[in-house]
């Protein structure tokens, strides 16, 4: 198996990869959340989106995935990110996508920078409660 290491992402131009011979996937039973194997998928093709999710599609099978399987999706919650996440939908038994917490705190910044100091403490707070899993706390 071959595989590649993206270290820089954008157009063709500029994109930088690393081949990567001989991938050893992670085997360790003792962890319960270890990834195992991966498989990665990448197409740079304006063909909105139909080669990735067609590789994507083959990705998933390829690691096993069929009606039964309960996925997890974690995205940076662009729209192509979503769209393309919910073709293995069909496949599946059941689809949970998730905002990569990156970009959850990104748009808490966000939030910051537009309202100003006023909210800060407001906004730092509901930010610890949905990390600490405490979203519905008043």
């Amino acid at each position: 198996m071959k595989a590649i290491c993206v270290h820089e992402v954008g157009p063709p131009e500029v994109m930088k990869l690393e081949e990567v011979p001989d991938p050893k996937p992670l085997r360790e039973p003792q962890y319960h959340c270890k990834i195992f194997e991966k498989t990665c998928v990448i197409s740079a093709a304006e063909d909105h989106l139909q080669t990735i999710k067609t590789y994507l599609i083959n990705g998933v099978h390829k690691q096993g995935m069929n009606l039964e399987t309960h996925v997890t999706a974690l995205a940076d919650g662009a729209n192509n990110c979503w769209w393309l996440l919910s073709a293995i939908k069909p496949n599946c038994q059941k689809l949970e996508c998730i905002l990569d917490w990156f970009y959850i705190g990104k748009k808490f910044q966000n939030l910051k920078t537009a309202l100003g100091e006023a909210f800060e403490t407001l906004l730092d707070s509901a930010k610890w409660k949905l990390w600490h899993g405490e979203a519905n706390d008043h």
